[in-house]
């Protein structure tokens, strides 16, 4: 018979063995090279400033387009020596074994979290392109397991009566830098103020004093936010110092999404949800806003070849997917936004002019809304509805793309229509940040050059392999998931919750309070991608066999409750 010890052993080595192959499995993976000024390309070339100058370079029209975050985390990774893709690859291990832990701590039994971490391990999303490309994607996918699994500890900590201080740091640290990162982590409020509520019922239930109770949730709420606060006001003093404007992101802050708005409210004959400055518009403002003559002048034209045309079948307009960027582009081409306080009078003084034409009947106005997105209109509750089953599909079954899981020889299909190549002065500030050893674009990613040996991966096919059984796997957790949740939810009152299902319950309330605000930007800027539900499906993954696995014991416990009773 086993010992507690032999059986822990056996247990750490399984663990050891399932990540030693998953490694394997991504070994021949390195960081995919890619033009692009809103999201790759605008990351590193952040990020390369940042390291050699101490800025984030000249300003231009995408400098601000996002979020800072990105380009901090890659600064300081390789102030670290940590290449980008291996930090990617080992904060997911990680943060998935924190959870596992705490999970375990909860009464998980050993053979379940095997299985979860092993299902979570190996999720067909860390192996392909959009894991590879420098993208917000991967790093928000670990930062959000951290963030749970630390909020576990945290309630394990309060059932305890004990103030959970290291790992209420790590959860204010991680919410902190969220912020930073992506537009709609500011959701993340609403899991803090939902930790704080389970927080305040768990050290009730265990029994508490009224004053400590009062503490130590406060503190739960205070030290996150007061980081997040310092966090933020930090950012913007950088970024102030650099530009001279405390701003983090231009496309939500600012005169540029008030501008936007003001086109919008100029009546039109067109009327579709993806296209908020029609052609129309942009005619009439010729005549009466002149200021804004330099700028129309040099947008692109719309038309059948336009990745507005392919995607969303808008051809004779451009979609709002686009067009913002465009007409920002447009205005620094025309040296009208040479600098982020000058763009900020340049938007200020065109939406004046369009208010102004339309108090003076110049223009016919409706006003729609002060900010980038219009409000929501109920003649889109079916468009809405479509976006929202569409996401919940995408977190039930993400369809990742293997650009880079071609064997050689073969011709890897091309995820969307427009591929670039990089000169070779990009490619090597790309390989400075990211510290990768080689060399691949998304053109080169795309076919073999016979005089460049490259290393071959034996496990390779398994990656081909192991996406087909999770296109059956991973909705079956899903749906299980769900299943197993409700299960719980019914018995809530019989038997009370500990602190893995309230972390559970926390986490399925986020992921709709998150596809409903995706869901809100998808009927306008038209649906989400894959990636953008990378994080949460990795979650249900982890969590998914442990919501099963609590929802059957307590089903159990709740049988010989009423069998006791008779």
């Amino acid at each position: 018979m086993q010992t507690y010890r032999e059986s822990s052993l056996w247990y750490v080595t399984a663990l050891i063995v399932a990540v030693a192959l998953k490694m394997a499995l991504v070994a021949d993976l390195t960081v995919l090279i890619q033009y692009n000024p809103q999201d790759d390309g605008l990351y590193v070339a952040r990020a390369y400033h940042l390291l050699t100058e101490g800025g984030f370079g000249p300003y231009d029209a995408r400098t601000l387009v996002k979020l800072p975050g990105m380009s901090f985390w890659l600064a300081g990774g390789r102030l670290l020596g940590l290449p980008y893709l291996w930090s990617m690859n080992v904060l997911y291990v990680l943060a998935g074994c924190y959870l596992l832990v705490g999970a375990l701590q909860c009464g998980a039994g050993r053979p379940t979290a095997l299985a979860a971490f092993v299902a979570y391990l190996f999720n067909p999303i860390t192996m392909g392109s959009e894991w590879t490309r420098v993208m917000r994607e991967p790093l928000s996918t670990g930062l959000l397991i951290v963030l749970f699994a630390s909020a576990l500890f945290i309630l394990l900590r309060l059932e305890a009566r004990r103030l959970p201080m290291g790992h209420l740091l790590l959860f204010s640290l991680v919410f902190s830098f969220s912020l930073l990162l992506r537009e709609e982590d500011v959701l993340l409020y609403a899991v803090l103020a939902m930790l704080c509520v389970a927080g305040w019922w768990t050290m009730r239930r265990a029994g508490s004093p009224n004053a400590a109770t009062r503490a130590f949730v406060l503190s739960v709420a205070v030290v996150p936010l007061l980081l997040a606060g310092a966090a933020n006001a930090a950012a913007k003093q950088f970024v102030e110092r650099s530009y001279g404007l405390a701003m983090l992101h231009e496309l939500s802050e600012g005169e540029f999404p008030k501008l936007m708005a003001a086109i919008r409210s100029i009546e039109s004959r067109k009327d579709n949800r993806y296209v908020m400055v029609t052609q129309e518009r942009l005619a009439k403002l010729l005549v009466e806003v002149p200021i804004l003559a330099p700028v129309i002048s040099r947008l692109p034209l719309p038309g059948p070849g336009t990745a507005s045309c392919l995607l969303y079948k808008v051809c004779s307009e451009t979609a709002n997917g686009w067009m913002p960027f465009w007409i920002k582009d447009a205005a620094w081409e025309a040296g009208l936004t040479p600098s982020l306080p000058k763009a900020q009078e340049f938007f200020r003084a065109a939406r004046q002019e369009i208010e102004r034409a339309c108090a003076e009947s110049r223009l016919k106005c409706r006003p729609n809304g002060q900010g980038l997105l219009p409000p929501f209109e109920m003649r889109w509750t079916r468009a809405y509805m479509q976006e929202l089953f569409a996401l919940f599909s995408l977190t039930a079954a993400p369809r990742p793309d293997f650009v880079m899981a071609a064997a050689p020889g073969s011709v890897a299909k091309a995820a969307h229509p427009g591929r670039y190549e990089v000169d070779a002065k990009f490619g090597r500030m790309f390989q400075f940040v990211t510290m990768t050893h080689d060399f691949d674009t998304e053109m080169q990613a795309m076919r073999v050059v016979a005089d460049v040996p490259r290393y071959t991966n034996p496990l390779a096919g398994w990656r081909s392999a192991i996406r087909d059984i999770y296109g059956f796997l991973a909705p079956a957790i899903v749906l299980l998931t769900v299943a197993a949740f409700a299960v719980r939810l019914v018995l809530w009152r019989r038997i009370a919750p500990g602190a893995l299902t309230l972390t559970a319950a926390i986490f399925a309330s986020y992921v709709l309070i998150r596809m409903a605000a995706l869901s809100y930007v998808g009927v306008y800027l038209g649906g989400v991608v894959d990636r953008h539900v990378y994080s949460t499906h990795s979650l249900v993954l982890l969590l998914g066999l442990f919501v099963m696995a609590d929802a059957v014991n307590v089903a159990r416990a709740a049988k010989r409750q009423v069998q006791g009773n008779e």
